[in-house]
């Protein structure tokens, strides 16, 4: 099954994608997670996710960011093999991610979270004071409200979310893969979280990002991959997701199982 390409690579028809995936299949139990799925993100461009839970939309951030190794297929990082390379590698490799439950070292503040992200990310920076001095920069950017002297369990809702991402920026990615990451959020929070996707989007970075809510992904994506029970229904504009039947029945809780071999 050939991939689909969502939309131009910056640089010109002929650049080479960000990230490709070829015919991933991931088996859980009696059903497929994954069912041959393959996909093409040029570089600089965001594509959201959207599907009913247990679609396979985690699951794919999972396999791309090496929590979960495939059983079939390929994932291919600006051309490089990094399938089922395990995540410290993944993360060398430009790759880092938000998690829908926000997990951060508990003893640590805020900005000593983000910190070590920033010591072990792609570009390493090992002087302690630099790093927490990038480390504020990065709250700061992602509108994080809090000290950045609080720990993780003395935060809100919003910030848990907000160090999430800050923690996956000070990693340096190349791509960067967000679950929810705005999630539960309120209207000036949501907004202020998609004017940064859109500026991370000019600086070359490419984002795949899952959301439940068509509204956030109809304001930020360039294109939209609709998944059911693993599989890719389609790519394309929002507007085109949002006029197919198939997709819209699917986002609206249609749902089938698929047994293994079927």
């Amino acid at each position: 099954m050939s991939a689909v390409s969502v939309g131009p690579a910056a640089g010109g028809p002929d650049a080479e994608p960000a990230l490709e995936v070829r015919g991933l299949g991931v088996r859980l139990g009696e059903t497929w997670a994954l069912r041959d799925l393959s996909l093409i993100l040029p570089r600089g461009r965001i594509i959201g996710v959207v599907g009913p839970n247990g679609a396979g939309k985690s699951t794919l951030i999972n396999v791309i960011g090496g929590q979960v190794a495939p059983h079939r297929g390929r994932v291919l990082l600006y051309g490089r093999d990094i399938t089922g390379a395990p995540p410290w590698r993944t993360v060398a490799a430009g790759v880092a991610r938000t998690f829908q439950e926000p997990r951060a070292f508990a003893d640590m503040s805020a900005r000593e979270n983000v910190a070590t992200g920033v010591r072990n990310g792609r570009y390493r920076i090992r002087g302690r004071r630099a790093a927490l001095e990038l480390a504020d920069e990065l709250l700061e950017r992602v509108g994080f409200a809090s000290s950045p002297r609080a720990l993780p369990g003395w935060l809100d809702f919003a910030d848990s979310r907000r160090l999430e991402l800050a923690k996956a920026l000070a990693l340096r990615p190349r791509v960067l893969l967000l679950d929810e990451v705005l999630a539960g959020l309120r209207a000036p929070e949501v907004e202020h979280g998609l004017e940064l996707l859109s500026d991370l989007r000019t600086t070359g970075m490419t984002i795949l990002y899952v959301e439940h809510v068509m509204k956030i992904i109809l304001a930020v994506s360039d294109q939209v991959l609709a998944m059911d029970n693993g599989r890719k229904l389609m790519v394309g504009t929002p507007q085109e997701v949002l006029a197919d039947p198939r997709s819209m029945e699917s986002y609206l809780g249609g749902r089938h199982v698929y047994p293994l071999g079927g």
